[in-house]
Order: C-alpha cells, then sequence, then structure tokens
C-alpha cells in the first residue's frame, strides 16, 4: 500500500517558512498546505480520497469537504463543542462521506486515556508498530485484529465497530501511509513485548504449565473456570483468533490497564458481520479477584510480573 501524506497548518510560519524536501520530509509528509492560503487551498480542490481531521474547535469543515475527490471520505476525530454548519449539496452532487467520533477534546481525550490505555502506534520497531506488516495495520483498523499483535476494544472497538470497518480500502491505505510517516519513538512507559512467554509455551491448548508455584493460584483459579474455554492455557484462543493473547500489548502491559478494562467491561461489537463477544465479568468479581486475575494473566501469557492492586481495579471500575 502507498499513499501521498499531506499536511494542513493554518499559517506559513507553522509549516515552515521555506517548504523544501528537509522541512517537509521533518512533519512527516510528502507535502504542507497552508489553511489560510486561498491559492493552496484552491490547488488542492477535489484531489483528497481521505481527509483525517483532529482539530476539535470550531472551524470551517467545508473548505476541507470541497478537497475530496468523489466519493472521497472526511472523518473528524473528536466533535466540538457547537454543531458545525456543513453545506449539504458538494457532499451529495459528488458522493463525499463525512464522519466521526465524539472523542477528541482534551477532557474527552483524557478520559480515554484513564479508560483504556493508549499505545504507541510510531514507527519504533521494538515498542511502536514499525514490525506489523501493511496489511495487518490496515486489518487491526478495518477489522480491529492483527495476529500476534492486538485485538480492539474499548474505545478503539468502538471506532472499528462504528467507523473504520466501513472505510473502503484506499481510505485504509492512506490511514496507514500515514501512520508509517509517524517518526519512531519509544514512548514514555515502552512495553517491552514477550513472543515466547515461558508459561504459555510449557502450556496445551487444554492444561496449564510452566506456572510458578502458589504465587497466582487465586489467578489461575479465576482463569480456569471463567476464561480458559475461550483464550486457551496456551493464549492461541478458540472460536474466535480475537480471543488470541500471544504478543498483544495488553497482557504485556505490567500495569494491566486494558487487561483489567476487558475485564470489567468485556466486549461487544460487531464487525464484517460477525458478533465479536466476551462477556464482562465486573459484576462477579471483587476488586481483588479481578486484580489476581489480571496479574496473572500479565505473568502467563506475557512472562512478567504484573503490577495490579485491588486499588487500581476500584479507580478503573469507576471510570
Amino acid at each position: 500500500m502507498s499513499a501521498v501524506v499531506s499536511k494542513f497548518r493554518r499559517t506559513s510560519r507553522e509549516a515552515g517558512e521555506y517548504l523544501g524536501p528537509a522541512q517537509v520530509n521533518a512533519v512527516s509528509a510528502h507535502e504542507v498546505v497552508v489553511s489560510k492560503d486561498e491559492a493552496q487551498m484552491a490547488a488542492q480542490a477535489n484531489s483528497f480520497d481521505f481527509i483525517l481531521d483532529a482539530v476539535s474547535a470550531s472551524h470551517d469543515i467545508n473548505a476541507y469537504l470541497n478537497l475530496l475527490k468523489r466519493d472521497g471520505n472526511l472523518v473528524l476525530v473528536g466533535a466540538p463543542d457547537k454543531p458545525l454548519p456543513v453545506a449539504a449539496f458538494p457532499l451529495i452532487f459528488r458522493r463525499r462521506s463525512f464522519s466521526g467520533s465524539l472523542i477528541g477534546g482534551l477532557p474527552e481525550t483524557q478520559e480515554m486515556l484513564d479508560f483504556c490505555g493508549a499505545h504507541n502506534i510510531t514507527a519504533d520497531v521494538a515498542h511502536g508498530i514499525g514490525s506489523w506488516t501493511d496489511a495487518e495495520i490496515a486489518g487491526y483498523l478495518k477489522f480491529g485484529h492483527a495476529p500476534g499483535h492486538a485485538s480492539a476494544a474499548g474505545p478503539m472497538g468502538e471506532a472499528v465497530a462504528h467507523s473504520l470497518q466501513f472505510l473502503n480500502d484506499e481510505d485504509v491505505a492512506s490511514l496507514v501511509a500515514y501512520l508509517r510517516s509517524v517518526p519512531a519513538q519509544a514512548g514514555k512507559q515502552p512495553i517491552e513485548i514477550d513472543f515466547k512467554p515461558a508459561p504459555a509455551l510449557a502450556s496445551t491448548d487444554a492444561m496449564p504449565g510452566g506456572d510458578s508455584g502458589s504465587a497466582h493460584a487465586q489467578g489461575l483459579q479465576l482463569f480456569e473456570g471463567a476464561c480458559a474455554s475461550c483464550h486457551q492455557w496456551n493464549g492461541e484462543g478458540q472460536q474466535t483468533p480475537y480471543a488470541s493473547l500471544l504478543g498483544t500489548r495488553g497482557v504485556n502491559d505490567v500495569n494491566g490497564v486494558n487487561v483489567t478494562q476487558a475485564i470489567l467491561q468485556g466486549v461487544n461489537m460487531r464487525v464484517a458481520g460477525n458478533n465479536v463477544f466476551m462477556p464482562e465479568f465486573g459484576t462477579a468479581y471483587s476488586d481483588a479477584e479481578i486484580s489476581a486475575l489480571a496479574n496473572y494473566v500479565i505473568a502467563h501469557f506475557g512472562g512478567k510480573q504484573g503490577n495490579v492492586t485491588p486499588d487500581d481495579v476500584a479507580k478503573r471500575r469507576s471510570l
């Protein structure tokens, strides 16, 4: 997959006074368009297959909709606090589409981060998605699953179920190209992925093996009763590929943010005509039981000592 990536800046000062190759490369795009420059915007009219608008403040959305080709799509990530005036006829006559997500403002973004941990999606090979193939990134965006890497849940699952799965292949390719252009960063809390955790490798689909004594006895018992039939002891999952756990960021995060939320809230989304479902256990288990289960999952499938406490679970339960 390949695409031309453009970035919009309000002024030439923001974009850089001289937009030569070095300056354009510095902001991770093939070109930069100054949105307040009428000539530059006019030159881009009817030229974009896909536009990702991340401005959650009030702005002239029609100026960007007019840049779309026929059948082009604009996705607004973060709705402003007041409705945006949208000119209907340019959308109708050129079959353009306009969709988006309510999450995007600072308070909503922080709430999302508190609810589920957003993992590194830069080009970093070890900590981001630099080792993923284009097909794996595209599959995760459109279907919420990348084998051996991640299955979407929480806010990302909602984005896939209600928006991203309806993008055409060209739009998805544009998103992949943009993500490839983001400079690699390890991040503030880099997660080391253990692709071959000893306990999981020592297990079969039906029997556990390699777990350390009684350190996670309660978590093991809970996993056996509620989780093993779907996820399996070797983490390969059955019934659906979304149940696989090996290599995922969630089980390798010692803070267990996403693992805890998945246990508390479950997963329920419909993607590509199929139901992706995991029951919630927040009403069945106490904070202490969920912390024990989360730490067992991290140890068994991530090869790490989890740091999830009952207090952590209580805070996440209240979100």
